[in-house]
């Protein structure tokens, strides 16, 4: 089967593109012809070994005439829509988070109320299967579910662990969650481990993810005090999680963070819960039962495969 994913490459970047990528690589490893086409005005100028990206019109052309499916993540440009390439649609965000966010800038959830009436969308994708319902209703039509995957050849317990050098604590808790502006979980997470920090003055919480420089955001972390531990970016996440004692989120579904946390052995906590390093070994076989790529990329290719009228 040919396949193109419509994707805006951004390595490191974003959940959205990992998963995607982790998604692309099992689909290859199935034997399959798999390319990337980043949508019109989506370069962000990132380059990444893993795939290939036809970014010239000729190449778009050639790659879109030959295509049995398109996957849509990042969005569809006039190229995609009018090349009469069958295109399943993958919805990435939260139902609550998204709506949220479209009440104060792009209305993604009013898009997807429209293109559930465009005949071009065949099929239309959720990777939680909580979420179906939510969509169902504003599309208007069946939701697939394919279960999140996450790289477990690149996210494992063995490997090298990050050093939290004077930041560290006695038990050392990261939280990765995005500091989206319509998501709360960041908040939550600090406030509930200020109260478990009372009770452990040797605990520090590491807060992974932060790009801007937001005061409210610097507000809420100085509440932690001395039980802050290090801020900002990290390029090498497994790292981090091989290094903390457990990963502390507010998020009911398995977000990015969470599985690749789970993958290198880390257990997860949300509040209420008492952070602990534990079970790091069934940690990791729960993650290559749930969230194995191949099992992922299966379901994708059996949908492509109904869309398409091709075998899988």
């Amino acid at each position: 089967m040919k396949i193109i994913h419509s994707l805006v490459v951004t390595p490191g970047q974003c959940g959205l593109y990992e998963t995607a990528k982790d998604l692309i690589v099992a689909e290859r490893s199935l034997g399959h012809s798999v390319t990337v086409i980043e949508p019109e005005g989506g370069t962000k100028n990132m380059a990444d070994p893993a795939l290939v990206i036809a970014r010239t019109t000729e190449d778009r052309a050639a790659v879109l005439l030959g295509a049995d499916v398109l996957i849509d993540h990042s969005g569809t440009d006039a190229e995609m829509l009018a090349s009469g390439v069958p295109i399943i649609h993958v919805r990435h965000g939260r139902p609550l988070a998204t709506f949220l966010a479209s009440m104060t800038g792009l209305d993604v959830y009013s898009h997807m109320a429209r293109i559930g009436k465009d005949e071009r969308y065949r099929a239309f994708v959720t990777f939680w299967e909580s979420h179906v319902p939510y969509w169902e209703a504003v599309i208007g039509k069946p939701v697939h579910y394919v279960p999140a995957c996450v790289d477990l050849d690149r996210f494992t317990p063995d490997g090298p662990k990050h050093d939290f050098g004077n930041k560290g604590g006695t038990i050392n808790v990261v939280c990765a969650d995005m500091w989206g502006r319509a998501d709360e979980c960041p908040f939550d997470v600090v406030h509930q481990f200020r109260y478990f920090a009372a009770d452990n003055p040797g605990a520090r919480l590491h807060v992974y993810g932060l790009k801007e420089n937001i005061n409210c955001v610097n507000t809420l972390l100085r509440t932690l005090g001395d039980n802050l531990g290090q801020c900002g970016w990290a390029k090498n996440m497994a790292s981090v999680y091989r290094a903390a004692d457990c990963l502390l989120t507010c998020s009911t579904t398995a977000t990015r963070a969470v599985r690749e946390a789970m993958a290198c052995g880390c257990p997860v906590f949300t509040p209420g819960e008492t952070p602990e390093a534990t079970c790091r070994v069934s940690v990791r076989k729960n993650a290559e039962a749930r969230y194995n790529p191949a099992t992922s990329a299966k379901a994708m290719l059996g949908i492509c495969g109904q869309v398409a009228g091709v075998p899988a």
